[in-house]
């Protein structure tokens, strides 16, 4: 259900991290960021379509791709796997690293 204002009624913007989402945007974005283990993309359309009953597994694609691109500069990232033999993918948001994960730098003097 959609939140509105208790003065006026308006409908209030979904915000995620810090990003302006379109109510299906959003809707996306939760069903992916709550299951941090990844969730398969077929149980995302399965729960989209009970808003979107004509969506298909490219419409969960297209949203996860503009998802991604508005999420660019956040250090967050929907990514996606297949495990071997299964048909369809299972999404996951990857969350920044920690400051000072990752690789190490190399002296100037090495």
């Amino acid at each position: 259900m959609r939140r509105k204002c208790p003065e006026c009624g308006q409908p209030l913007p979904e915000i995620r991290l810090g990003i302006r989402l379109t109510p299906k945007q959003a809707l996306v974005f939760d069903f992916i960021a709550s299951n941090p283990d990844g969730i398969d993309s077929c149980l995302v359309l399965e729960r989209f379509r009970a808003v979107e009953p004509k969506a298909y597994r490219k419409t969960i694609h297209v949203y996860v791709s503009h998802l991604n691109d508005l999420l660019d500069g956040t250090g967050y990232r929907i990514r996606k796997y297949r495990n071997e033999g299964e048909l369809f993918w299972v999404y996951y948001l990857e969350k920044p690293r920690a400051v000072g994960s990752g690789r190490l730098r190399r002296s100037a003097s090495s």
